[in-house]
C-alpha cells in the first residue's frame, strides 16, 4: 500500500524531472546529453485486458538525437510481486516506443536495495534483468549548506536515505536549509518528508535549530515556526520572574514543535488527497486542520491513500 512517504518521494521526482537522469549519470555513468529534456509519461502498462500495471513514474530523455525511456519506482519493503512486474515495466514500454528502457529503483533502506538489486532471469537465454538500484551504498550523503541550497531535491534524497545514520543531523540540517529555498508548495512537501525520515534525535535537534536559532529563508519557513517563538515569548511575558519567564519560553517551544506536526501532517493528508483528485470540502479541510490529536491525523494520512471519498477518513 503506497504510503506518505511514498507519494511524497514520487512528488519529489516529478518536481525535479532531471532528478532521476542525474542520479544514473551521477551514480551509474550513463551517459545524458548535456542539451537532453526531461517530460513526464504515462506510468500504465496495459494488456488488451485488465489487469493494469502501473509503475510509479516514467520520464522520457531527449536530446537532438537521443531517447530514453527511464522508469522510476519508490521501493520501502520487499514485495516479491515486483519480481514479475519490473521486467513487464520495460519489456511493455521497450515494446510501445522502440527506446532504450531503464529501470531505476529508490530503495530506502540496505535491505531492501540488496534484495531489489537482485538480477531477475526471465527464463529466456540472455534475457536478465539488472534493476538500477539507488540507496544508502550510493545515494550522495549532503551534508554541506551550500551544497543543498545547490541542489535541494537531492539533499531532501540524501536525508530520506541517510536520515537515520550517523550523519542524521547534519544530513537534516543541510536539507531543510535547502528545501526552503523552493516555491512554497514544494518547500512544505520537503520539510514534511525531511522530518519524518530522520531518527528521534535527528529529528528533535534538527526541529530545535529551525525554531530557535534557523534564519527563515522563507515566508513559508517564517509561518512554519512562528507559532512556536510566539508562544514562548508570551508565554515568557506572563511570568514575573526570570526563572518563570525561562519556563514559559519551553514550554512554548515545545507547543511549537508539536503544533508545527500537527500542521505538517494535517497538510500531508489533504496533499495526499488533492493528488488522488478527490474533492475536499471546505466542512473536511476544517475538521482535518482543527485536529489536535496527533494520532488521529497520522491514522487519517494512512487512509487518504485508498478512501474513495474525502470524507470516508472519518469512519
Amino acid at each position: 500500500m503506497p504510503t506518505g512517504e511514498h507519494e511524497g518521494l514520487i512528488q519529489l521526482f516529478e518536481e525535479r524531472l532531471f532528478l532521476a537522469p542525474e542520479l544514473l549519470q551521477l551514480v551509474y555513468g550513463l551517459t545524458i546529453p548535456p542539451d537532453a529534456s526531461v517530460r513526464k509519461d504515462d506510468a500504465a502498462f496495459s494488456d488488451l485486458k485488465p489487469p493494469e500495471y502501473r509503475a510509479d513514474l516514467v520520464l522520457v530523455v531527449e536530446a537532438a538525437s537521443y531517447r530514453r525511456s527511464v522508469i522510476v519506482e519508490i521501493q520501502r519493503r520487499k514485495d516479491a510481486k515486483k519480481v514479475r512486474s519490473w521486467p513487464r515495466y520495460v519489456a511493455a514500454r521497450w515494446s510501445t516506443t522502440g527506446d532504450p528502457v531503464v529501470l531505476l529503483v529508490l530503495a530506502t533502506t540496505r535491505a531492501v536495495a540488496r534484495w531489489a538489486a537482485r538480477p531477475i532471469d526471465t527464463g529466456h537465454p540472455g534475457f536478465v534483468l539488472r534493476p538500477l538500484v539507488l540507496g544508502p551504498e550510493n545515494v550522495p550523503l549532503v551534508t554541506a549548506e551550500r551544497d543543498a541550497i545547490a541542489n535541494p531535491e537531492l539533499a531532501v534524497l540524501s536525508a530520506v536515505i541517510h536520515g537515520r545514520g550517523r550523519e542524521a543531523q547534519a544530513v537534516g540540517t543541510a536539507a531543510v536549509a535547502g528545501a526552503v529555498t523552493l516555491p512554497e508548495d514544494d518547500a512544505r512537501l520537503c520539510v514534511d518528508l525531511i522530518l519524518n525520515a530522520l531518527s528521534g534525535r535527528a529529528r528533535r535537534e534538527v526541529e530545535k535549530i529551525m525554531v530557535q536559532h534557523y534564519e527563515p529563508r522563507s515566508e513559508f519557513l517564517r509561518k512554519y515556526l512562528e507559532t512556536g517563538r510566539q508562544q514562548g515569548r508570551e508565554e515568557g511575558r506572563e511570568e514575573g520572574r526570570e526563572e518563570g519567564r525561562e519556563e514559559g519560553r519551553e514550554v512554548g517551544r515545545e507547543e511549537g514543535r508539536e503544533e508545527a506536526t500537527l500542521v505538517a501532517t494535517a497538510n500531508a493528508i489533504l496533499r495526499v488527497l488533492d493528488a488522488r483528485g478527490l474533492r475536499v470540502s471546505r466542512a473536511v479541510e476544517r475538521r482535518i486542520r482543527k485536529c489536535t490529536d496527533l494520532p488521529t491525523l497520522e491514522l487519517w494520512h494512512e487512509r487518504a491513500v485508498t478512501v474513495e471519498r474525502a470524507t470516508k477518513l472519518f469512519d
